[in-house]
């Protein structure tokens, strides 16, 4: 997987990093993966570590029906619910994960401003 630097006059460039952060949207980005992903409707999935037994199964359930869907779920899977819905998105999960290490592989080098924008926007 090759890292790729997106300036904003590129067609790739996410139009809705320009729709959200309007002028502070950054110059260009650096990106590994998939790009289709971030066309996609995304879906975030926070569990706490803690919660009564029919709200697991109702999150089980409908984790089955993302995966049935090809939802792009976004999650840390750190919560045991949260790893074991993993499980459930793994059949056909098209995953982003550790993207800052994987980056610093390529190669690609994080500017102390760009630091604060790799932790919230990586996907």
């Amino acid at each position: 997987m090759t890292a790729l630097t997106l300036n904003a006059a590129d067609a790739r460039y996410t139009a809705r990093l320009r729709e959200r952060l309007g002028n502070d949207a950054p110059a260009q980005i650096s990106t590994l993966g998939n790009l289709d992903l971030l066309a996609l409707p995304k879906t975030a999935l926070f569990c706490s570590t803690r919660c009564p037994g029919e709200a697991i199964l109702r999150t089980y359930d409908q984790a089955a029906r993302w995966r049935d869907a090809g939802r792009c779920i976004i999650s840390g899977f750190h919560s045991p619910v949260e790893k074991e819905c993993r499980a459930l998105l793994s059949i056909n999960l098209q995953k982003a994960s550790n993207l800052l290490k994987k980056m610093k592989k390529q190669g690609v080098i994080l500017r102390k401003g760009e630091r604060r924008w790799a932790r919230y926007y990586l996907l």
